[in-house]
C-alpha cells in the first residue's frame, strides 16, 4: 500500500476514534446533568400524597398531605363537581369548612362536617337612583377626611356601578374585604338612610361582599380622579 495513503487512513482512524470517544463523553456528561436535575427537582420540588375525600352531593374533596424542600407539612385540597375539577390548592379554614372561588360569579362554601353545601352568586346588588339621593360623600381613608361629591361626578359614579362586572366574592368582614385596607368608602344618602361602597383602586365592594370592577385595568385611579375634581 502507498505510505502516504497508509498514513492518511491511519489519520482518519485516529480522528474517528476521537470523535467516538468525545461523543461517549458528552453522552455521559448530558445523562448525569439530567439525573442531577432530577434529584434536585425532587429535592426542591413539592410532593403530595392522598389523605382524605368527602364526597357531598355531587362534590367530592380531595385531601393532600404536602411537603415541600425543607418542610413542614401542609394540607390541601382539590375539589370536583361531577368529575370535573373546579378549584385547586383549596386549604380548610378550620377542620370543617372548605371555602372557593369556583367562577367569577359563583362561590361555593362545602362544610365537609354536616355535609353541607352552600352556592353563593351575585344578587342584591346595591340599586343606587341619582334622582332619589340627597347626597354623596366620599371618605378618604389614607387623608381621614370627606368630601362631598357633586351632582355630575356621582352621576358618573352610578352609571359605571350599574354597568360594572363582577370580579369575586370575599368571605370576611365588609370593612376587612380589601387588604390592607380599603382607599375610598362611598357613602349614599336618600330619604334618611344611607348605604356604602368602598373601594380599592379600581374595584369596588358593597354590603353582599361580591366585588365588581368599575373601570378597566389599568385604570386604577378612578376614584382618585373623582376626589381631586371635588
Amino acid at each position: 500500500m502507498n505510505r502516504t495513503l497508509k498514513n492518511i487512513l491511519i489519520t482518519l482512524a485516529i480522528i474517528g476514534g476521537v470523535i467516538i470517544v468525545f461523543k461517549a463523553i458528552a453522552t455521559s456528561i448530558s445523562e448525569g446533568l439530567s439525573s442531577a436535575a432530577d434529584t434536585l427537582g425532587d429535592a426542591y420540588g413539592t410532593k403530595c400524597e392522598e389523605t382524605q375525600s368527602w364526597i357531598i352531593r355531587d362534590f367530592k374533596v380531595q385531601e393532600y398531605e404536602c411537603i415541600g424542600f425543607a418542610g413542614p407539612h401542609f394540607y390541601r385540597c382539590d375539589v370536583y363537581n361531577n368529575d370535573e375539577l373546579i378549584a385547586e390548592n383549596v386549604y380548610r379554614d378550620d377542620s370543617c369548612k372548605v371555602h372557593f372561588q369556583a367562577k367569577e360569579d359563583l362561590f361555593v362554601k362545602i362544610n365537609v362536617c354536616d355535609k353541607s353545601v352552600e352556592q353563593l352568586k351575585p344578587s342584591n346588588k346595591l340599586v343606587l337612583n341619582s334622582i332619589e339621593l340627597d347626597s354623596v360623600i366620599l371618605y378618604s381613608k389614607k387623608l381621614n377626611t370627606s368630601k362631598k361629591i357633586k351632582d355630575v361626578h356621582y352621576r358618573k359614579i352610578i352609571e359605571d356601578w350599574t354597568k360594572s362586572n363582577v370580579l369575586d366574592y370575599r368571605d370576611k368582614p365588609f370593612d376587612s374585604i380589601f387588604h390592607p385596607s380599603y382607599h375610598y368608602k362611598v357613602r349614599f344618602y336618600a330619604n334618611g338612610k344611607s348605604a356604602d361602597l368602598l373601594t380599592f383602586n379600581h374595584l369596588v365592594a358593597d354590603h353582599t361582599k361580591w366585588v365588581y370592577e368599575i373601570s378597566n385595568y389599568p385604570d386604577t385611579l378612578y376614584f382618585k380622579n373623582i376626589w381631586n375634581k371635588n
